[in-house]
């Protein structure tokens, strides 16, 4: 009797609780559902690198020419304060080393002028021998007959390089550095050679092809004895002038050293020294035959310029 009246009351103690319980246990159910996920324990926060830096030169160098000149055997000419431009961009993966690529532009120059004076016969006039027979010996060389020749050329470079610098740790906000660098240079050569008598200053397009049976000999219009050796100019019709316009593309290789300083964290001066090989171009050596020739294409610079640092 007693257990039965005690067991409707457990039942109905029980539903009250799990009553009250309800809404308390659905709230936490609907805030568990939208509440954020835990960050990750110690996750570092997501950066865009720590070194990366733009850079912009300027170089002053002592370079080589093209040679522009009548003769078989030019030597290569010297141009001093030939500037250049470059940009680029770079990386320094530590403090002793870093990499960056460099896009430059190098000053055209040009060279114009006057050149020695060479023989150039206006004219054919044969010799005979003076023994009775007048046998035909050849013809008269006659160093009189001059012509000046008018040189130009025009040189224009740029050329990409991938470098890389050591650098050799700070002293007082100063940052020595070595370095190399490769890549290629496209040279575009436009150069030119023109004759003019000195007579008459007229241009030089004498006609020299030969007539009757006169030996093809070059002979010394004094005693008639043959010229040794014998002068390059061909019998026939004559056009000495000529002109050279191509571009190549070359490799190129640097060698530089040079030092930094910190105007502020995230400014730095460069100065420094670079050696550059851009490789050969080719030039116009002698007008007679149209030969040209290979330049090699070096350049000593003394460079400054500014590096900035992009995340400070």
């Amino acid at each position: 009797m007693f257990r039965s009246l005690l067991a409707p009351r457990a039942g109905l103690v029980a539903a009250i609780m799990i009553g009250a319980a309800a809404p308390a246990l659905a709230a936490d159910l609907t805030r568990d559902a939208y509440a954020d996920p835990p960050a990750a324990a110690n996750e570092p926060a997501l950066e865009w690198g720590s070194g990366w830096y733009l850079r912009g030169d300027l170089g002053f160098a002592k370079e080589n020419r093209p040679a522009i000149t009548p003769e078989l055997t030019p030597s290569p000419a010297k141009t001093k304060d030939l500037r250049s431009i470059s940009f680029g961009g770079g990386y320094a993966f530590n403090k002793f080393l870093r990499l960056d690529t460099t896009l430059e532009f190098r000053k055209t120059h040009t060279m114009s002028g006057t050149g020695a004076n060479v023989v150039c016969p206006y004219s054919l006039t044969g010799l005979v021998s003076n023994d009775g027979n007048a046998t035909p010996l050849g013809y008269a060389y006659n160093v009189n007959d001059t012509c000046t020749p008018h040189n130009s050329s025009k040189v224009s470079r740029w050329g990409a390089l991938a470098n890389a610098y050591v650098d050799l740790g700070t002293y007082f906000g100063l940052t020595p550095y070595v370095g190399a660098g490769l890549g290629f240079f496209s040279t575009t050569t436009k150069a030119g050679v023109s004759y003019t008598r000195t007579s008459d200053g007229q241009p030089y397009a004498a006609d020299l092809t030969p007539i009757g049976t006169y030996p093809l000999v070059w002979l010394n219009p004094l005693n008639g004895a043959p010229i040794n050796p014998q002068p390059t100019v061909a019998f026939g019709p004559q056009n000495w002038d000529r002109k050279v316009s191509r571009t190549s593309l070359k490799m190129a290789w640097a060698l530089m050293g040079g030092f930094s300083y910190d105007i502020s964290p995230a400014v730095k001066l460069d100065v420094g020294y670079r050696y550059l090989n851009m490789g050969t171009f080719r030039s116009l050596a002698s007008p007679v035959t149209g030969q040209t020739v290979a330049i090699k294409s070096v350049a000593h610079e003394v460079r400054a310029g500014m590096r900035f640092m992009l995340d400070n």
